[in-house]
């Protein structure tokens, strides 16, 4: 009866070992996503740094280009109006 007792603890231990593991190996994999998400972003810091007008250009182009035109518009409606 003990030997029984014992070999299911064993194989319950073995099963949260390798869950675990499993774990582990998801973490590890999340963890070295991040890494390379955080390098490309860190190397297009530098990119930018280094030519500053590349990266204007490219945040305009990806804001559509026109973010900043309305409220500069609206500025000189809010000043007439008071």
């Amino acid at each position: 009866m003990k030997v029984q007792e014992e070999d299911i603890a064993r194989t319950h231990k073995e099963d949260e070992v390798l869950n675990m593991e499993r774990i582990e190996m998801e973490l590890i994999k999340r963890l070295q996503n991040t890494q390379a998400i955080q390098k490309e972003a860190y190397q297009e810091l530098e990119r930018a740094l280094k030519e500053p007008s590349a990266a204007y250009s490219k945040v305009k182009a990806e804001l559509g280009g026109s973010q900043g035109a309305p409220a500069q518009q609206q500025q000189p409606k809010q000043q007439q109006e008071e």
